[in-house]
């Protein structure tokens, strides 16, 4: 009895040796020579059997010798390295274009933002001189009429009025209508572009404060 137990010990420490063994390739050969030195295999069954006989075939594969030409080897050893450096170029090849495409890509979309929001177009010296008179009108309180300022700021009727002709198309000016005659005052749009930090004023003769009960008719 205590001799079947110790033989089904040593069989299943066989099987738990064999089954690390076969896990470990390169142990494969070794762990052969060793239980077949040792261990009669009759015992096993049919599974290990199997599993034996394929552990010894790999290790007589493994121990062939196979010749090879030269030439082979150097195309087994120098093709890998050059599909290497054949796919790393590619990678970073396909890296720089995507690079170059972001940055179309963001300049296209500040040239879009650019379409959307328009720059404000520079006014000319002319159109600066009305829009300033206007504004100084505007400032005290004064109803400005178009006929009053001209003359003050060195321009002609029909100079101050092409300069308001095109204030009014930009909407920094709006006109109205009395029977005293044409009135001009300036909009949000034309107040926002007067006091803008870089607008500069140029020198016009700021009208004197109404007096009171003056007014359009």
């Amino acid at each position: 009895m205590q001799q079947e137990g110790a033989k089904q010990k040593t069989k299943f420490h066989l099987m738990r040796t064999l089954g690390a063994w076969a896990l470990v390739p390169g142990l494969g050969v070794p762990a052969t020579k060793f239980v077949e030195s040792y261990y009669d295999v009759s015992f096993f069954s049919p599974a290990i059997s199997v599993m034996w006989r394929g552990l010894q075939s790999v290790r007589s594969w493994m121990i062939l010798t196979v010749p090879l030409p030269l030439w082979m080897l150097v195309v087994v050893t120098v093709l890998p390295l050059l599909m290497m450096g054949v796919v790393v170029w590619v990678i970073v090849d396909a890296n720089g274009k995507l690079k170059d495409a972001d940055m179309e890509l963001d300049a296209a979309h500040a040239k879009i933002k650019d379409l959307q929001v328009p720059k404000i177009l520079p006014l000319t010296d002319e159109q600066s001189k009305v829009i300033a008179a206007i504004a100084a009108y505007d400032s005290v309180g004064k109803d400005c009429r178009t006929k009053d300022f001209p003359v003050q700021i060195g321009l002609t009727l029909l100079q101050a009025d092409g300069a308001m002709d095109v204030l009014e198309k930009r909407k920094f000016i709006s006109f109205q209508y009395a029977t005293s005659g044409k009135y001009v005052t300036l909009t949000a749009a034309g107040r926002e572009y007067v006091l803008r930090p870089e607008f500069e004023y140029p020198l016009v003769p700021l009208p004197q404060a109404p007096l009171p009960g003056n007014g359009r008719i």
